[in-house]
């Protein structure tokens, strides 16, 4: 038998949520919303029983004060004073979902990984950068381009994407025509490095351990690293001796680069990011939304810009 405070919260549920509100309520209690069928009554029935499963139907309370504080929620399933309402226009989504960061103002922390790999690549040492997909390594190297002036203006940078190069031939092309200068071969690239004076950002670098790269290519860059006019940074998914197999005794990567991991944000750095991603907007996420994201995504950059983004659709427009 159900109590009168619970018969009560769920009337108010359905009187005043819409099924769009009660997904993202769904959402924000950590509850699979794609488990009930998608009716309002089923879905609210399941989102209560879950809850009162795990004992949290004050924190489902709680969560509905946050989320609707004009309401007059039924108040013994306690829980704590409701936000005030939120005021103001629906603004732009800042949340970017997918892809690399194209414009310097909109790229958050990572201070002090910045500073060691502005150090580390100032002093010509080639940099291996290492992070799982779509943590952001794309954005931090192309950040590193766009700022260069403010930290390394006497030198020549350039940024490369492999993505999308074609064949050994058209990497050769693409990297020489990025330092001004024109050829296609392994003896052209040689020239061209060894009049470049610089630092070489090369984004993607699984791309040219395919096997349709010649292996002189990964001797020919190992030693160019190791050249004090030049240096390299290299971004990959993995270490650059798994990256870069061979039959030899060693990679021809191993021992030649100062590897920086790029790991998640910290949930400290997620809070803040979240505040970051808002600071000119009237809207705000509460205390609890962006812990749930947090535990939602452990602070993978892209898995919280784009659950942030949903719930910025969900709640503002």
């Amino acid at each position: 038998m159900k109590s009168e405070q619970y018969i009560l919260f769920r009337h108010q549920l359905d009187a005043n949520l819409s099924l769009s509100e009660l997904r993202t309520l769904a959402f924000l209690a950590n509850v699979d919303k794609d488990q009930f069928p998608n009716s309002k009554d089923q879905l609210l029935d399941g989102l209560l029983e879950s809850m009162e499963r795990r004992g949290n139907l004050p924190a489902l309370l709680d969560l509905c004060r946050t989320q609707h504080p004009d309401l007059d929620w039924v108040a013994s399933l306690g829980g704590e004073e409701p936000a005030p309402p939120r005021e103001g226009n629906l603004p732009f989504n800042p949340f970017a979902v997918g892809g690399r960061l194209n414009d310097s103002g909109r790229f958050f922390g990572r201070a002090t990984l910045l500073r060691e790999l502005k150090t580390e690549l100032g002093k010509r040492v080639s940099v291996s950068l290492v992070g799982d997909s779509q943590v952001g390594k794309s954005s931090l190297l192309y950040h590193l381009y766009l700022t260069r002036k403010q930290w390394a203006a006497e030198m020549q940078i350039e940024y490369v994407d492999l993505q999308g190069v074609l064949d050994e031939e058209d990497f050769c092309e693409t990297v020489l025509g990025r330092l001004g200068q024109k050829g296609q071969t392994l003896r052209e690239l040689k020239r061209g490095l060894t009049n470049y004076h610089g630092i070489l950002l090369l984004d993607e670098v699984e791309r040219i351990a395919e096997p349709d790269f010649n292996p002189r290519l990964h001797d020919l860059l190992r030693a160019q690293a190791q050249e004090r006019h030049f240096a390299l940074c290299l971004a990959t998914r993995h270490a650059l001796e798994d990256v870069f197999p061979t039959d030899r005794v060693i990679s021809s990567f191993h021992n030649i680069f100062t590897v920086k991991l790029v790991l998640p944000f910290s949930r400290a750095e997620s809070l803040d990011f979240l505040d970051w991603a808002l600071r000119e907007h009237p809207q705000r996420f509460t205390a609890a939304e962006k812990e749930t994201l947090y535990d939602r995504t452990k602070g993978h950059p892209a898995q919280l810009q784009r659950l942030a983004s949903e719930l910025f659709n969900q709640r503002f427009s």
